[in-house]
This record gives C-alpha cells, structure tokens and sequence, in this order.
C-alpha cells in the first residue's frame, strides 16, 4: 500500500514538473504575436517579415522533433527537457535586446531548436511513467498545460504592457522560465526514475530486444502517416489565428492592439479549456473521427461569425472563445490516437515524427497569413482557417476508418 501511494505521488509529480515545461514551450510561442503590432512599428518590418521569424522558430522547431526522439528514447529525456527550457526561454529574453527584426530571426532559430524536445522528450516519459488507464488524462493535462501557455501569455502582456515596453516585458517572462528550469534540476530524479514496465522487463524471466524502428518505419505506416498530416493540418488552420489575430482584429473592429490582445487571449483559454473536457472525452469514447467532425466545423462556424466583424467585439470574443474550446475538444483524443497505433518502445520517435507536421504548419501559415495581411484583407484570415478546418476533418476521417479496428481498449494494470 505505501509502495502504490508512492507511486501516485510519483507519477503526479512527473506529470507536474513535464506539464509545467510544457506550459513554458507554449508560452514562449506566442511571445512574437503578442508583442508583434508594437515590435513591428519599431522595427519597421512588414507582415510578412514578421512573419518570417515565426515560420523559422516553428521550422526548427519541426526539423528537430524526430532526432529528439531519438535522443530521449535512447539516451532518456530528462536533461533534454531541462536544457531545452533553459535555452528557449533565454532566447526569447534576448528577444528584448534585439536592435532589429533580423536579430530576433536569428534568435527565433535558437528557440526553435530548444523547442523541439518538449513533444517527443514530454510524451516519452509520461508514456513510460504513467499507468495506461491514467494515460488519456495524463496526455490531457500536458496539452492543457501547453495550451494554457498559450493563454497566459496575451494575458500575461495584457498586464505587463501598460507597465513596461515590450522589450523589458519580453526580459520579464523569459527569465520565469529560466527559474523553471532550475526546478526542474533539482528534481531531476524523478524524471529519470524506470517505468513500471521497464523494471518488469529488467526484472522478468526473459528479456527481448525490440526491433530497431525509424522514420522508414513511420513512413510504411498509413496510420501514422494520416496522423502526421492531421497534425500539419490542424497546425496551419490555427496558425493564421494564433499570429495574426490581434492585429486583423485591430483593423476589422477598429480598436488598438491592447484591446484586441483580449480575443487572442480568450480563443487560448477556450482551447485550455476544451482540452480538459476532451481528456474526459478521450478517456470514454472511441471515436476520433466523429469528435474531430463536430469539433472542427463548430469551430469553423465560429471563426467565420468573427471574420464577418458584424456583430460587436465583444460577441466577436464569445465566438473566439467558443472557436478555442471546440478545437482543444479534438486534441486529447489525437495524442491517445497516435499513442494506440505506435510500436512499443517508441513513443518518443513516434510523437516526434508526427510532431514534425506541427512545424510544416507552422512554417507555412505565418508566410500565408502574413502574405493576407499584407494584401489588405484581415477578414480572409478567419475565412482561411475555416476552410483549413475541413481539410483537417478529411484526415482525422480517413484516419479514423483505419485505426478503428486496431483500437482495441488495453487491460487495465
């Protein structure tokens, strides 16, 4: 009985201190948008060029999530989840030095490259430490919490703005998640300690070697491959929102960039939100597919109610807000998904290879987005991600038809 209680705390508080950097990495993604109308007017630098440093921080972000994998399922996760924080959140704090929108590419390259361990690196310890019944939950609260990043941090600039300028209030947050990381050192231990199942494999009566997998692997795969697309897809159809909402929000409501900061902020904690009723959701029904469908065309409908700018701003707010939720609904049930269709003992190379479709979304949406901003259209930016929407749809169906046979629910430990 002491030995479970142990174990509970144990697995909660890797779920904590994992989420928590989680959290970090979502935050610091969104530290270009949210400072991105006053960034621009002193740096002189057009949409698309703005647009530049986010599409160079998701690329490499993308082209590094695979061999992270690698690492942390070889090598373990732990200083690769802590070095990662501590140079993201460095960069993004030098982003408040920067003389000009080149430095901040420049240093947007840094901070991509840390960025890419948090999926593969995250998903393979809570794969490894958490029992399977607790998995959809646990997968649940580290989206939440990356995603609750994204919510604190236009919230987090919405108080820090009217006191300081961007460049100290970009100092200010960096520096919170360099105290993270700290934390996270001292309690190291916990996230190097074995699994369950790999002290019952220690431990058994014989030991089998698992074959060798790699991207040949996933790529032979049709489920995981639907997946990966899935991820790109739902990437490039938020992406637009994400980058450039507060300043078309600006334009289409003629209100200043600190208000319309507030719907950027309420779309973010409508998908927190959203997320932790979906871990409830992924943990009951089986259907990825029709969650996927209701999710992303509700949300859809809502995006386009706010790009028509005929209601006033803050019915505009609602609409975001219900937006955010509906698509956060979707994202527990895509993590169980891609965890129900990989091979034992490479979840790290499978969350990373599929991850690697969030950085093609987000390479291409911020030169898209930035190109519709430029052409003097703010409305088409909500039209766009609507109609990306069901793009998305056509790739969680087709991928829903074929895992549904090979989900079978696992036997609880």
């Amino acid at each position: 009985m002491p030995d479970q209680k142990k174990q509970k705390r144990d697995e909660v508080a890797v779920v904590g201190l994992i989420s928590t950097g989680h959290f970090f990495s979502h935050f610091y993604l969104f530290a270009i948008p949210s400072v991105l109308t006053l960034m621009q007017a002193e740096m002189g630098a057009s949409f698309t060029l703005m647009g530049v440093a986010m599409a160079v921080y998701s690329v490499c972000s993308a082209v590094g999530q695979y061999p992270m994998g690698v690492m942390a399922d070889k090598f373990g996760a732990r200083y690769l989840v802590i070095g990662g924080l501590f140079v993201e959140a460095l960069a993004v704090g030098l982003m408040g030095l920067a003389p000009n929108i080149f430095v901040v590419i420049g240093l947007a390259v840094v901070a991509g490259i840390a960025d890419s361990v948090f999926h593969p690196a995250d998903y393979a310890v809570i794969t490894a430490r958490v029992r399977n019944e607790w998995l959809g939950k646990s997968y649940a609260l580290h989206t939440f919490s990356g995603f609750l990043g994204f919510a604190a941090m236009p919230s987090v600039m919405l108080v820090l703005l009217p006191l300081f300028d961007w460049r100290t209030s970009l100092m200010i947050v960096g520096s919170a998640g360099i105290a993270w990381a700290f934390v996270m050192l001292l309690q190291r231990s916990l996230l190097g300690q074995e699994s369950l199942e790999e002290k019952a494999n220690r431990t058994g009566p014989a030991k089998t070697s698992a074959p060798e997998i790699g991207i040949r692997t996933f790529l032979a795969m049709p489920a995981i491959m639907l997946m990966f697309f899935f991820y790109a897809a739902t990437s490039l159809a938020g992406n637009g929102i994400q980058a450039f909402s507060v300043p078309a929000l600006s334009t289409l409501y003629h209100l200043t960039a600190e208000i319309t900061l507030s719907g950027l902020a309420g779309y973010s904690w409508g998908i927190a939100a959203g997320i932790l009723a979906g871990g409830i959701v992924a943990d009951r029904i089986n259907r990825f597919d029709l969650i996927s469908i209701v999710g992303y065309l509700i949300a859809g409908a809502a995006l386009c109610i706010t790009g028509i700018a005929v209601v006033p701003f803050a019915a505009a707010i609602v609409a975001m807000v219900f937006a955010g939720f509906m698509i956060g609904l979707v994202m527990p049930s895509r993590d169980v998904m891609v965890k129900t269709v990989t091979p034992p003992g490479a979840a790290g190379k499978a969350f990373g290879f599929v991850s690697t479709g969030f950085g093609i979304g987000g390479f291409i949406g911020p030169l898209l987005y930035g190109t519709i901003m430029d052409s003097g259209h703010p409305a088409a930016l909500f039209y766009t991600a609507a109609f990306l929407m069901l793009v998305t749809i056509g790739f969680a169906v087709a991928a829903g038809r074929y895992v549904r046979p090979k989900a079978v629910p696992q036997p609880a430990e």
